[in-house]
């Protein structure tokens, strides 16, 4: 699993001290997994992030052709849909899927979790992707 982090404004070492990493991203793509509806709640992807605030979204494709119903959240709890602000229940086709967004104030540091769950009964696979901006 590869994790990235990136400065969106270049600044030396000591510069981006005084900015506290505001500006920095983060990424992770996780691997397919394969999900049928008796799955239950599953992790896609997480990032660890230090202490601060963060807007995070998360994104999900399907390698189904056709539409389908599921569970798409980030939350600080493994495998659960935590934040019920952070939830979306959509439709999508293969190759593209909702974004959901979500802001994060955290005191240490902390893994959020990008979650699922399959509604259909065929087994599909999903493939996940978690992004954060330091905002603060």
């Amino acid at each position: 699993m590869a994790h990235y982090i990136y400065h969106l404004i270049y600044k030396s070492n000591s510069d981006l001290s005084a900015y506290s990493g505001v500006g920095q991203y983060y990424a992770n793509t996780g691997t397919g997994i394969t999900l049928t509806s008796s799955d239950g709640l599953t992790n896609l992807a997480q990032i660890t992030l230090p202490a601060g605030s963060y807007v995070v979204t998360g994104k999900v494709r399907s390698n189904n052709a056709n539409e389908m119903t599921y569970i798409l959240a980030t939350s600080t709890v493994s495998a659960s849909i935590g934040e019920a602000n952070a939830l979306t229940r959509s439709r999508a086709s293969a190759g593209g899927g909702p974004c959901i967004t979500h802001i994060y104030g955290l005191t240490q540091p902390t893994t959020i979790y990008l979650v699922t769950q399959n509604f259909e009964a065929d087994a599909h696979i999903y493939y996940g992707q978690i992004q954060a901006m330091k905002v603060k």
